[in-house]
Parts: C-alpha cells; structure tokens; sequence
C-alpha cells in the first residue's frame, strides 16, 4: 500500500500571475489526479509581510512567534503543519522518475537528502549569484560619479 502523500507547494512571488503560479497549479492538477493527496497551497501574493526588524528576537525565541502581526503569520501556521517533511529518495521513487528541481539556496540534509540533491535528476539553479551580479551592476551605475 502506497503512503499518502502530503504536498505543501509554495509560491514565493508577490505577483499573482507569474510562470510560477502556473506551473505550481499544474503540478496540483497533475498530483490530485494520482489521488491520495494532501495538498496545501499557499502564495505570497497580494499578501502583507513586514521585513523583521530584528528588535524583537528575544520576543521571537521566548514565545516561539513573531510579534508582528502580518499576513506572514499564516504562512507560519500552514508551515508548521508540515514540519516532518524532507523529501527523500524513497519518496521520490514514488513518481515517475521526477526530477527534483530548486533553486538555491538549498538546505541539504533538511529539507531534501544530499544524495537526491547530488543525483543525475537533481536540477539545483544558482539564482542567487546572478542576483549578486545584476545587484552589483545596479550600484555600479547608481553610484558612479559622472
């Protein structure tokens, strides 16, 4: 008998209709039909987060929230739920020889095993050092003299 399969799919833009949000409601479409599924969805769009200020992480650590109040909260809630998952190589030979694919960075050992995230249908995108790159375009051209 197969386990039920608990998804939690994340979209972390704050645009609603993006390349992201289609290929997630996809991927739900797809997993809801295999049946058995336990899917939460949330998206970051059109929701209200405030930056941490960093003033109230003693608050944070000894209550175990932020003390902000924000729409970030429920995004806490739905993530605690969840908080057993790792995706695993037995979990994925449970599909269709998936591939795993995420953007860095990656939080190997939690969140996925090394030997899924090293294996040949591992696709793990560098986002984050062409951010460095165009960020540093941007200052270079913002704070040159002339």
């Amino acid at each position: 008998m197969k386990p039920k399969v608990i998804i939690m799919a994340i979209n972390g833009s704050y645009r609603s209709k993006n390349n992201t949000s289609i290929l997630i409601n996809e991927a739900i479409k797809g997993a809801e039909d295999v049946g058995d599924v336990e899917i939460s969805h949330f998206s970051f769009a059109g929701k209200k987060i405030n930056p941490c200020t960093g003033s109230c992480s003693k608050y944070c650590k000894k209550n175990a929230e932020c003390r902000q109040k924000d729409d970030f909260q429920e995004f806490v809630e739905n993530w605690k739920r969840q908080q057993d998952w790792k995706l695993t190589k037995k979990l994925n030979s449970l599909t269709d020889n998936a591939y795993f694919i995420h953007p860095m960075p990656i939080d190997r050992g939690n969140e996925v095993d090394d030997e899924l995230a090293s294996s040949p249908r591992s696709i793990i995108y560098d986002i984050a050092e062409n951010r460095l790159h165009v960020q540093k375009a941007v200052m270079s051209l913002t704070m040159a003299k002339g």
